[in-house]
Protein backbone atom coordinates (compact mmCIF):
# COMPACT_ATOMS: atom_id res chain seq x y z
CA UNK A 1 0.00 0.00 0.00
CA UNK A 2 2.80 2.47 0.75
CA UNK A 3 4.51 1.81 -2.60
CA UNK A 4 0.50 2.45 -4.42
CA UNK A 5 0.76 5.63 -2.21
CA UNK A 6 3.77 6.91 -3.48
CA UNK A 7 2.97 6.36 -7.51
CA UNK A 8 -0.14 8.28 -6.62
CA UNK A 9 1.81 10.80 -5.30
CA UNK A 10 4.36 10.93 -7.99
CA UNK A 11 1.47 10.94 -10.56
CA UNK A 12 -0.46 13.71 -8.90
CA UNK A 13 2.90 15.45 -8.95
CA UNK A 14 3.40 15.61 -12.96
CA UNK A 15 -0.28 16.10 -13.52
CA UNK A 16 -0.53 19.22 -10.97
CA UNK A 17 2.51 20.32 -13.38
CA UNK A 18 0.99 19.78 -16.66
CA UNK A 19 -2.26 21.13 -15.64
CA UNK A 20 -0.66 24.18 -15.11
CA UNK A 21 0.50 24.49 -18.73
CA UNK A 22 -2.61 22.73 -20.38
CA UNK A 23 -5.56 22.63 -18.03
CA UNK A 24 -8.04 21.78 -20.18
CA UNK A 25 -6.23 18.00 -20.58
CA UNK A 26 -4.60 17.35 -17.29
CA UNK A 27 -6.95 18.60 -14.86
CA UNK A 28 -9.24 15.70 -15.44
CA UNK A 29 -5.80 13.40 -14.04
CA UNK A 30 -5.56 15.75 -11.45
CA UNK A 31 -9.28 14.69 -10.32
CA UNK A 32 -8.74 11.34 -11.05
CA UNK A 33 -5.89 10.81 -9.08
CA UNK A 34 -6.68 12.27 -6.31
CA UNK A 35 -10.23 10.71 -6.14
CA UNK A 36 -8.11 7.40 -6.18
CA UNK A 37 -5.88 8.41 -3.42
CA UNK A 38 -8.48 9.13 -1.07
CA UNK A 39 -9.96 5.48 -1.70
CA UNK A 40 -6.25 4.84 -1.01
CA UNK A 41 -6.47 6.72 2.10
CA UNK A 42 -9.90 6.30 3.16
CA UNK A 43 -9.18 2.07 3.08
CA UNK A 44 -6.42 2.49 5.29
CA UNK A 45 -8.31 4.49 7.65
CA UNK A 46 -6.56 7.88 7.06
CA UNK A 47 -10.39 9.23 6.78
CA UNK A 48 -8.84 13.02 7.14
CA UNK A 49 -6.53 12.86 4.23
CA UNK A 50 -9.21 11.12 2.08
CA UNK A 51 -11.75 13.52 2.56
CA UNK A 52 -9.64 16.44 1.65
CA UNK A 53 -8.55 14.20 -1.47
CA UNK A 54 -11.77 13.80 -2.26
CA UNK A 55 -13.16 17.49 -1.81
CA UNK A 56 -10.74 19.04 -3.99
CA UNK A 57 -11.50 16.31 -6.66
CA UNK A 58 -14.81 17.15 -6.26
CA UNK A 59 -14.26 20.65 -6.67
CA UNK A 60 -12.15 19.91 -10.18
CA UNK A 61 -14.79 17.92 -11.33
CA UNK A 62 -17.56 20.39 -10.65
CA UNK A 63 -15.47 23.42 -12.46
CA UNK A 64 -15.06 20.89 -15.28
CA UNK A 65 -18.65 19.92 -15.55
CA UNK A 66 -19.71 23.31 -15.68
CA UNK A 67 -18.10 23.32 -19.40
CA UNK A 68 -19.22 19.53 -20.37
CA UNK A 69 -21.59 18.20 -18.19
CA UNK A 70 -22.51 15.04 -20.28
CA UNK A 71 -18.58 14.12 -19.76
CA UNK A 72 -17.54 14.74 -16.08
CA UNK A 73 -20.99 15.07 -14.37
CA UNK A 74 -21.02 11.43 -13.50
CA UNK A 75 -17.12 12.04 -12.15
CA UNK A 76 -19.43 14.60 -9.53
CA UNK A 77 -21.69 11.77 -8.67
CA UNK A 78 -19.14 9.38 -8.58
CA UNK A 79 -16.76 11.58 -6.20
CA UNK A 80 -19.75 12.78 -4.03
CA UNK A 81 -20.36 8.55 -3.54
CA UNK A 82 -16.43 8.29 -2.31
CA UNK A 83 -16.94 11.46 0.34
CA UNK A 84 -20.40 9.95 1.36
CA UNK A 85 -18.79 6.70 1.66
CA UNK A 86 -15.83 7.70 3.92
Amino acid sequence: MEEARKEFAEALQTYRELAQKNPETYQPDVALTLNNLGILDRDQGRMEEARKEFAEALQTYRELAQKNPETYQPDVVRTLNNLGNH
